[in-house]
């Protein structure tokens, strides 16, 4: 086997035996073939795993050194999951063992669960039995079991509904990039901890791991450069976490827009690893984001200045283009005092009770297994956009883009709200598990993006008020009867709105 520094006459291994008489085989030097070759790192899964706790056995973390030849060469993927079939070899210097292999065959891989509703918790079974009255009642009673140790009630209610959707979503299929703006950073960082249990991959911007990727000279000196995948690499197939978004430069955030805007990272190859004229390469994004910016100080003084007739929310310093790159923008903040004050003694309260008393509720008796179960249940289930919903989809986007449109400067309504509409669609029919996305989850999808809209831009024609963070007190709004009543006579508005403005329009054509 060929490692790094080895000469022509080390490239085959000399302790390889016949399995039948035991002697020792010799190489035919004649039919040697040197063909393309390539070095990769393979790390362990549990590295960038799901963020659960390592489980310590003698199981080695580091990684370790790959020898590709021939066609396994265009087989390999910057962050892909792969097995790999091959002669191993190991090398010891003193302390250091190094473990290399040979690939003989490299089979890519995704995680598969072959679980079934039967045999989820009985707790689940039993609130989904509760919820079937009504077809907007489920995705919020999960949403309230979903991270219930860390938050109370209804506090940031339409985010951790947000985290459960972008976790069953195939990012490669349906992605959703998720901003969150606030001032309660330390609560959003332990959800987000919390939700990061459950993705299948989860992998943090931090210093030490570049955004994208980073060229070094390669320290095989087999190639001209060395290519180290970055943070979105490594997230592949599950969540990127970035972090305070408020603390980066600008540089970097004008290079996530880039990312996010295409979807898909580049990588710059300067002139003094090609050996000739700038190149870039790219490839496709294939991970979610997760990210929260948290508002300055000014910002924070200026929160409840804004105008409350139109019911916007401050973004801070954020551009326009900056927010647009991401899929749906949550605010952690309340609208008003009289509930921010209600919410912080909620808050207050459950931190108080979650340390002193042991609450016997349901809500915190569901295991985490059951709830990952559930997930992988929900995450594996194949939900098909059809073509009503599809046209209930087209139909909206097409509306509140001429409604919220600002004449020269164009629509609010960004170009990617199409995908994010189907994407919160797909995902609200995963959570009940069905294989198609039916009339009401499209309602309930388009419901939340009209709030997403309606916080950042002003009120609608919907008129959808704002329920990012809901009181005890409250709670019934989303949990009872009076959400279906309010859903239903959202569909129906929905509808009507959708059909005169279309109308309108081609009245408007014909004149």
């Amino acid at each position: 086997m060929h490692v790094s520094g080895a000469l022509e006459t080390h490239i085959v291994r000399n302790d390889f035996r016949c399995g039948f008489c035991g002697e020792i085989l010799e190489e035919a030097i004649s039919f040697r073939n040197l063909s393309d070759k390539m070095v990769i790192e393979i790390v362990p899964v549990k590295i960038v795993n799901s963020g659960q706790k390592i489980i310590l056995s003698n199981e080695r973390l580091q990684a370790i050194n790959v020898i590709l030849r021939d066609e396994q060469v265009n087989s390999i993927e910057l962050g892909q999951g792969c097995t790999v079939v091959g002669t191993c070899r190991v090398d010891r210097n003193a302390e250091d063992v190094v473990i290399s292999l040979e690939a003989n065959n490299i089979m890519k891989f995704k995680p598969s669960f072959l679980v079934s509703l039967s045999t989820s918790s009985r707790i689940i079974q039993k609130l989904h039995d509760v919820c079937s009255r009504s077809p907007w009642l489920w995705p919020f009673f999960l949403a309230h079991i979903f991270g219930a140790r860390i938050v109370p009630g209804g506090y940031m209610i339409k985010l951790r509904l947000l985290l459960l959707i972008s976790l069953v979503l195939d990012p490669e299929v349906n992605y959703l990039h998720i901003l969150s703006i606030g001032k309660e950073s330390s609560l959003y960082f332990s959800l987000v901890q919390f939700a990061q249990k459950f993705a299948q991959r989860f992998f943090p911007v931090s210093v030490a791991s570049p955004l994208s990727g980073k060229v070094m000279k390669d320290k095989y000196t087999w190639a001209p450069y060395f290519l180290q995948g970055g943070s979105l690499f490594m997230s592949c197939g599950g969540v990127c976490s970035l972090g305070n978004v408020s603390e980066w430069k600008k540089a970097k955030k004008e290079q996530l827009q880039t990312v996010l805007s295409t979807s898909k990272i580049f990588v710059d190859l300067s002139s003094k690893h090609t050996g000739g004229l700038y190149q870039q390469l790219s490839f496709p994004l294939k991970c979610h984001v997760w990210g929260l910016n948290e508002p300055s100080v000014k910002d924070k003084l200026s929160t409840h200045s804004t105008d409350v007739l139109n019911g916007q929310y401050s973004t801070g310093d954020l551009s326009k283009s900056f927010m647009d790159a991401f899929s749906y923008i949550c605010f952690l903040d309340c609208g008003d005092l009289g509930t921010e004050e209600e919410t912080a003694r909620d808050v207050a309260q459950h931190i108080i009770s979650s340390h002193v008393v042991d609450n016997d509720s349901d809500l915190f008796d569901i295991p985490f297994e059951e709830i990952d179960y559930f997930i992988s249940l929900a995450r594996q289930t194949d939900s098909k956009l059809t073509p009503a919903a599809e046209e209930v989809v087209q139909s909206y986007y097409k509306t509140s883009r001429m409604t919220r449109s600002s004449g020269l400067t164009g629509s609010h309504v960004p170009p990617s709200a199409m995908q994010t509409l189907i994407s919160l669609a797909v995902g609200l029919a995963k959570l009940r598990l069905s294989t198609s996305v039916s009339h009401d989850d499209t309602v309930l999808a388009i419901y939340l993006y009209e709030e997403y809209l309606s916080s950042r831009f002003g009120q609608s024609c919907l008129g959808c008020p704002p329920r990012h963070n809901v009181p005890w007190s409250r709670l019934e709004e989303l949990l009872g009867e009076q959400n279906h009543w309010l859903m239903q006579t959202f569909a129906e508005q929905l509808m009507r709105f959708c059909s005169t403005m279309m109308s309108s329009q081609i009245i408007h054509k014909e004149e």
